[in-house]
């Protein structure tokens, strides 16, 4: 039972890891995306039905749309995110 407990601890220690991992990945992408206003990674972040600013299933093309205009109107936009 007791090696049983160790094991267990040690998969989920690694599946977190792992998820913690994923998730600072996607949060450099993110950046990279909003900072080199990178419409082909925001392309591969989004889904292809996004609830954009409490809105429901706008399409990935609309998201873009304004992803390009708000970012061509703030051009010294930056953002660094940090996974805590």
């Amino acid at each position: 039972m007791k090696w049983l407990l160790i094991l267990s601890i040690i998969i989920n220690f690694s599946f977190s890891k792992e998820l913690e991992i994923k998730i600072n990945d996607f949060l450099i992408d993110w950046d990279n995306a909003h900072n080199n206003k990178s419409i082909t990674l925001f392309d591969k972040l989004y889904s292809d039905n996004i609830n954009y600013y409490n809105g429901r299933n706008f399409s990935k093309m609309k998201v873009l749309e304004d992803k390009i205009k708000i970012l061509n109107k703030y051009t010294d936009f930056k953002q660094i995110s940090k996974f805590v």
